[in-house]
């Protein structure tokens, strides 16, 4: 009997330990992941005003609440902590000196005068538990005075590897500075965005993650900011743990044109990636949508935002919302290209703009729209945007686009590539109007009548502010941009091409496949998120799939003025 009961309590303890071993292996749901908020209080400063702050996290949730699902990530935001009658719980920490003493730089003054005295259940910097929360940090009464070392009014950090929580701190007398009137509430979701892991974002009118905060309130996320979001545990509710992406190598750098670097970088995770995000500073200068557990992600970044700061970060992220970052120390970035060698400008891809830098269709216009009396317009690279009528609809990645053109399926446009020795087509798609999500696509490329690429049936779940990437040989005289209706008729049948260009690639070298050939390389990499699969890897060689492989990578985000000024 005793040796029963040995036995029996030595097994017991084995499987514990081998739960012990295996639970952060194969992965566990964390503690459901929150936004709290603390109030610092320094001596001789009022209590902390509850209604106000009470009113500001339910508006800035509803904010991000409503941008997701402007995006198509549905009714999803963050949670805070909250009382038994909804309202929101505010931790509120008397300090012992008076405000002067925590003025100058936020982090600093926050970090290294101010968090000891938080309560240890919630002090982030002491109990690593608690740092799988989000903290908003309110400085109470604290004068704002710039010490020159950062910003006293915010700012936001996140931690690293499979901790997913964040800090954003923000100073309450930022309200009265000028600069700052009727941005509070803005302030207060920008940090909280950087505590989330969003990074600056200068590209967008009234971005939260901008330059400059909207008045008012916060106003409009991106749609790679979203996307982000839409996997990252504070929003989905819950964390599964596993081992944290891993970037491996170096940067591998290649010239795209007068004005781009081309980052190739290759990541690997033991489920599967979504995000990769460049970051240069606090500034997002890139990134990826990505699909599959061992990949070769490709940004496109312009030249004039390499110029700031000395180190590049890459961050990636799975589905599970861990994330690996790794730091690479002043990269030396390639030359840019000689103006002169035409075989490696670009130009881009518009309907009517007789632009040097632009190329439009050279086949009838009534190919350009399927759809009776439609019409087609554009926003030509420039900025100009033409008004859409009421039957057409305006989405908001528009006024993140540089340039696009929208039109109806069945449609083909047709471009004369005769002046250049371009071999890659480049562009985002999106699908305006979704109809209950009753939409269906197919995009066709042909070089000189023959098909280089078949995306296969699109929908929205694949297909919204979708990059393409298709490349072609160099030396195509005539190229051509089919959009079937998917073969269910032409219903609501409305695309948008944003930022479309052709350009030349120096390391794709390829010769025209003839008709058979053509068709066995589309047989064999015909791609939903464009990755190649392991399988697809051992059907081909190395160089194959790097020749025909269509990328999931970032828009372009280079300005008119920019490329002109560089082509001078």
């Amino acid at each position: 009997m005793f040796k029963i009961k040995y036995f029996a309590s030595k097994l017991i303890f084995i499987l514990l330990m081998l739960v012990l071993i295996l639970v952060p292996v194969i992965g566990y749901s964390a503690e459901n992941s929150i936004v709290k908020v603390i109030y610092l209080q320094p001596q001789d400063v009022e209590n902390v005003n509850h209604a106000k702050y009470d009113h500001l996290m339910r508006s800035i949730q509803e904010f991000y609440r409503g941008e997701m699902d402007r995006h198509g990530f549905g009714d999803k935001t963050f949670d805070y902590e909250k009382d038994g009658k909804g309202n929101l719980i505010i931790h509120s920490v008397r300090l012992p000196d008076a405000p002067e003493h925590y003025t100058g730089e936020i982090f600093r003054a926050f970090w290294n005068k101010a968090a000891d005295h938080i309560p240890f259940h919630i002090n982030m910097k002491k109990n690593a538990s608690a740092q799988s929360h989000v903290f908003v940090v309110v400085m109470g009464g604290i004068p704002v005075v710039n010490d020159g070392r950062g910003s006293p009014i915010g700012g936001g950090f996140t931690w690293t590897g499979n901790v997913i929580g964040g800090v954003a701190m923000v100073n309450e007398k930022s309200e009265q500075e000028p600069l700052y009137q009727n941005r509070y509430e803005s302030l207060i979701a920008h940090e909280l965005g950087h505590a989330l892991c969003l990074l600056h974002n200068f590209n967008v009118k009234d971005s939260v993650m901008g330059g400059v905060l909207p008045i008012g309130g916060p106003k409009v996320l991106t749609n790679f900011e979203a996307r982000l979001l839409n996997k990252h545990p504070v929003f989905t509710g819950t964390h599964l743990k596993n081992s944290v992406p891993e970037i491996i190598g170096d940067l591998d750098l290649e010239v795209v044109g007068a004005d781009i670097v081309r980052f190739k970088i290759r990541v690997k995770g033991n489920t599967e990636l979504y995000h990769l995000q460049l970051e240069r500073g606090m500034n997002c200068i890139g990134f990826a949508e990505l699909n599959g557990k061992d990949i070769v992600a490709h940004i496109d970044v312009p030249r004039s935002y390499l110029d700031m700061f000395r180190d590049i970060k890459v961050t990636v992220f799975d589905v599970n919302g861990n994330r690996g970052t790794k730091k690479f120390t002043e990269p030396v970035f390639p030359d840019p290209i000689n103006e002169n060698n035409k075989d490696s400008t670009f130009k881009f891809l518009t309907l009517r703009d007789e632009h040097p830098d632009s190329i439009t269709p050279i086949n009838n216009e009534l190919e350009w729209v399927g759809w009776e009396n439609a019409g087609s317009f554009e926003k030509t690279p420039n900025g100009v945007a033409q008004k859409l009528p009421n039957w057409y609809i305006h989405v908001p990645i528009f006024d993140e686009w540089n340039s696009w053109f929208y039109s109806h399926a069945p449609a083909q446009f047709v471009y004369d590539l005769s002046d250049g020795q371009y071999n890659r087509f480049d562009a985002r798609f999106y699908m305006p109007n979704q109809c209950n999500q009753g939409v269906t696509f197919e995009l066709i490329c042909l070089a000189d009548g023959i098909e280089v690429y078949k995306s296969g049936i699109l929908e929205q779940a694949n297909a919204q502010n979708k990059h393409f990437q298709v490349d072609f040989p160099k030396g195509t005289k005539e190229f051509t941009i089919k959009v079937t209706d998917g073969g269910d008729g032409i219903h609501c049948d409305h695309f948008a091409f944003g930022e479309a260009k052709v350009l030349t690639s120096e390391n794709v070298d390829i010769t025209p496949p003839n008709d058979e050939e053509s068709e066995d390389l589309i047989d064999d990499i015909v791609c939903v998120d464009c990755i190649v699969t392991e399988d697809q890897m051992n059907e081909l060689e190395q160089h194959e799939i790097e020749r025909w492989n269509v990328y999931t990578v970032p828009k372009l985000a280079t300005k008119w003025a920019e490329i002109k000024l560089n082509r001078k």
